[in-house]
């Protein structure tokens, strides 16, 4: 499935505004999840796959923070994990189907 460009420009302007936003104010926001959300958005359009330690440095929370987002995520469906295929001790991370579209609806009319 492929994202609107549209959808992913403006993934991509809130990413940036958000890690500008909490290094000119560090220590007031904070949503690891709606990030986690946009870097796999990012991610899927430029076609690179995100490891879970990706996602953790993306999360901007700690690791530990960052695995309990994750976790979550993926018991209520909005990402899936899949093994790299050339390095077992690896795990892939994807936005799942709906969690793409669902994005995807509400960044393009943005």
């Amino acid at each position: 499935m492929s994202v609107s460009d549209k959808a992913v420009q403006a993934a991509r302007r809130l990413y940036r505004l958000r890690r500008k936003r909490d290094a000119a104010l560090p220590g007031y926001f904070g949503e690891p999840a709606w990030d986690i959300l946009l870097d796999l958005m990012i991610a899927r359009a430029d076609s690179r796959p995100r490891s879970i330690s990706c996602l953790c440095v993306a999360s901007n929370v700690s690791s530990s923070a960052a695995l309990r987002w994750i976790t979550r995520l993926l018991d209520d469906g909005l990402i899936y994990k899949t093994q790299d295929p050339d390095d077992g001790r690896r795990t892939y991370v994807e936005l799942s189907p709906h969690a793409a579209a669902t994005l995807e609806g509400l960044l393009a009319n943005n």
